[in-house]
């Protein structure tokens, strides 16, 4: 599935992946920082042909991040496997220098809450992750439990930690907290552009 319009948000933004995004996804999806996610293609024609599949599956959302100011890609996020009020977020990935990482898990919960009408969310991240878990716990998204051998990457089972965010909590406490961590990194980004232009 694909949203026509996309998710704004203070300095960053979600719009729907295209085929011309195939290049710049599989340059991230290839790197190092991929190394926790599942492996993909490196043919640029299998990464289209993906995307064009994903855009037809139902309860099934990608997004690249990018900045409001000049549309620079920054990353992907995703939502899928809606079912019963639920849904799995996930795919995301940034560039090393970006900053929308606490923005496009806001602006994607805020969707998935609001729009959606969602109850809860949840992400399956491996343990050898550490720097993700740490920021989930950080954000306040509960850790539910451990997947023994969840995934399988070139034949080796790896474990997965699932934490989970309900709309009550996320309404009454996170949501106002990301919130203004996300304008604060927004307005500290316009002063630098306004510093970088005078």
């Amino acid at each position: 599935m694909y949203r026509e319009e996309p998710i704004e948000g203070f300095a960053f933004r979600l719009r729907a992946v295209q085929e011309a995004d195939a290049a710049f996804i599989l340059e991230l999806r290839t790197s190092e920082r991929a190394r926790f996610l599942h492996p993909v293609d490196p043919d640029l024609e299998a990464q289209r042909r993906w995307i064009r599949d994903q855009r037809a599956r139902p309860g099934d959302y990608y997004f690249l991040i990018e900045r409001r100011a000049d549309r620079r890609p920054e990353g992907t996020i995703g939502l899928c496997g809606i079912t019963a009020g639920e849904a799995e977020w996930g795919r995301w990935i940034l560039r090393p220098d970006s900053l929308a990482a606490l923005e496009s898990v806001w602006m994607l919960c805020c969707w998935a809450f609001e729009a959606l009408g969602l109850e809860s969310l949840y992400s399956l991240t491996l343990v050898e992750n550490r720097t993700v878990l740490s920021l989930h716990e950080a954000l306040g998204f509960e850790r539910v439990r451990l997947h023994r051998g969840r995934f399988h990457f070139s034949g080796v089972a790896h474990d997965a930690v699932e934490h989970r965010i309900w709309r009550a909590r996320w309404e009454r406490d996170l949501e106002p907290r990301l919130r203004a961590h996300c304008l604060s990194i927004a307005r500290r980004m316009e002063a630098v552009c306004s510093d970088l232009i005078t």
